[in-house]
């Protein structure tokens, strides 16, 4: 097959699976990437057809805005990267690779096409290694947990592209000259064969990028209270297995903690369930600010928590759960003061299983509220006057 055979058969090719990408984007509007990625592989598909008609338009037309198209659309594609993952643009470099592809080109139709053709062809193909190298680079490095497996394929093929990219540049620089750029050749045939079976598989990939991230998505949302970000009743049953399963088979000390918010459906009857929401927030984030990375926080229901503390003896649980305290008691808010009780079971003495130790726990946050709130109490029921705290 001729090349302009073979770039007509990529752009239809290309087109085709631009719109599988944008519908699977409509699907998944993470930050919009799955739409750039979409456009960046429509633009390519457009300028490859476009390189297709250099005998039917004029070559300052099809030849520059071919590649203005092409290596516009590996712009948004490395753009959706970036967003994807969150992170700012960082748009210098591309920019510079697109107005270098966009200057060789103008310049080779001022001085026409003929004129050293391997020159603007090697710069064409340094700006495409240029542009699949930073690809490569931004699908290998950050990208989040869920989708590393395809973004690490996918970055390996564009790494295999770059490398081969690269000798094509090789053999431009050690070649005769070209007098027509589109005469067959198997250097041709072997580009426009890679290059087509590089748009199939990358875009399979991505579209593999945004269905693992939407189930990771969907998983999280599964296992997190959507109000505060903390792990739900589901996350909190799930994280905490292995959690307690680690103290018990090192033998170390594990607490279970619940707290509730005093006092809090007079502040919804009060200033409202939007307020109500907020101060839960508020609690939420100041109950993780001081906890230690090894304990684990969730939100069981309503205004009620649950902790799981690593600490080494009654004392130290105390401490623990009276600085936890001590920090809601500290929340900044102008129009009311927002109190927690707690009520503390020592996992040990339920065998390390969470519900039963969570039962015990509940009941001595039962008896902290009748004791008078702002205070917390022991599972054993075991007075100690340390604990007998006043109320602020």
């Amino acid at each position: 097959m001729d090349p302009r055979s073979q770039l007509a058969q990529s752009a239809v090719i290309t087109l085709a699976l631009a719109l599988t990408l944008g519908l699977n984007a409509i699907r998944h509007p993470r930050s919009n990437a799955g739409l750039f990625w979409a456009s960046g592989t429509a633009l390519v598909g457009l300028g490859v057809g476009f390189n297709a008609l250099h005998d039917s338009l004029p070559p300052i037309l099809t030849l520059v805005l071919a590649n203005g198209l092409v290596f516009g659309g590996d712009l948004l594609i490395l753009f959706g990267l970036r967003r994807f993952k969150q992170q700012p643009l960082r748009p210098a470099l591309p920019l510079a690779l697109f107005a270098l592809a966009i200057a060789n080109n103008l310049l080779a139709g001022v001085f026409g096409f003929t004129t050293a053709p391997n020159v603007r062809l090697a710069l064409n193909a340094l700006t495409l290694a240029g542009f699949s190298a930073l690809t490569a680079i931004e699908l290998l490095r950050g990208m989040p947990a869920s989708a590393r497996l395809p973004a690490r394929v996918n970055g390996g093929f564009y790494v295999f592209f770059t490398a081969l990219v690269l000798v094509r540049i090789g053999f431009l620089a050690l070649g005769p000259l070209l007098a027509d750029p589109m005469m067959p050749g198997w250097l041709q045939s072997l580009t426009h064969f890679v290059s087509i079976v590089a748009q199939v598989v990358t875009a399979l990939l991505y579209i593999a990028i945004l269905h693992a991230s939407r189930l990771a998505e969907a998983e999280a949302r599964a296992l997190h209270d959507p109000l505060t970000g903390l792990l739900n009743r589901n996350g909190l049953a799930l994280q905490s297995a292995p959690w307690l399963a680690h103290r018990r088979r090192e033998g170390e000390e594990a607490w279970v903690l619940v707290l509730d918010v005093d006092y809090f459906k007079q502040i919804n009857d009060r200033f409202g369930h939007a307020e109500g929401d907020r101060i839960l927030c508020e609690v939420a984030n100041t109950l993780r600010q001081t906890l230690r990375g090894e304990d684990c926080l969730a939100r069981f229901g309503g205004e009620e928590f649950i902790v799981l503390l690593a600490a080494a003896g009654r004392d130290a649980a105390a401490h623990a759960a009276d600085r936890l305290r001590g920090a809601v008691s500290l929340i900044p808010l102008s129009d009311m003061k927002i109190t927690i009780s707690i009520g503390l079971a020592d996992a040990g003495r339920y065998n390390h299983e969470l519900t039963p130790a969570i039962a015990g726990a509940d009941a001595a946050l039962l008896r902290a509220k009748r004791s008078g709130r702002n205070r917390i109490e022991f599972a054993d029921g075991a007075f100690d006057p340390r604990l007998d705290l006043p109320v602020i």
